[in-house]
């Protein structure tokens, strides 16, 4: 470990950089603990851990031997409510997934929205799904609809009548005032256009 101080420490042009080093080893033993005492306390910890599990199991055996059988009998049905509601909650949050699913909501929001409406209670889940998706649809909808609105207003409309082609519709009176190279242009280009406004 001083080795790898002295190091840096030269790096940095310290004066006296050896009692310097032995400083900071002092100061660096004090909040380290030997890797040995570690180990051992580490494997203690181990061996209380197991030892509170086994006496914690003694106490469930010895409370299972002295219940009574009414005793018995609310613990399983305590039990059996419990597995229910978990088996519920489980069922519930696969019908309010698909329910997301089907209003194209990114799998990335599905998991936070199940957090906030799934519940042992199949109603109020699945009820509470298709209001979040009914709203969620609504929104999106609306801002299709908005985003639509702006890309027609930001395109430019036409001035006056167009061809099938969207190219703008001649007149008799665009024609007239064409000058000699334009009519020139229309005649090589469209000569049956021509030749009904030289009729």
């Amino acid at each position: 470990m001083k080795e790898k101080i002295k190091e840096v420490l030269n790096g940095l042009e310290i004066e006296n950089v050896d009692s310097t080093v032995d400083e900071i080893a002092k100061e660096v033993a004090l909040f380290t603990v030997p890797k040995d005492k570690y180990n051992s306390l580490s494997d203690r910890l181990k061996n209380l851990e197991t030892e509170k599990n086994d006496v914690q199991k003694e106490l469930d055996d010895l409370k299972a031997k002295s219940m009574t059988d009414e005793q018995k009998q609310a613990k399983a049905q305590a039990d059996y409510e419990k597995k229910t509601k978990e088996l519920s909650m489980e069922l519930n949050k696969i019908k309010a997934k698909d329910i997301f699913r089907n209003a194209n909501i990114p799998e990335e929001k599905i998991d936070e929205l199940l957090e906030k409406v799934v519940s042992d209670d199949e109603k109020k889940t699945l009820d509470l799904a298709n209001s979040f998706a009914d709203i969620l649809k609504v929104e999106t909808d609306k801002t299709k609809k908005e985003v639509e609105e702006g890309i027609l207003q930001q395109t430019k409309k036409p001035d006056g009548k167009t061809d099938g082609n969207g190219a703008k519709e001649l007149t008799k009176e665009d024609f007239l005032k064409m000058s000699y190279s334009e009519r020139k242009k229309l005649y090589f280009e469209n000569q049956e256009q021509y030749n009904e406004f030289t009729k």
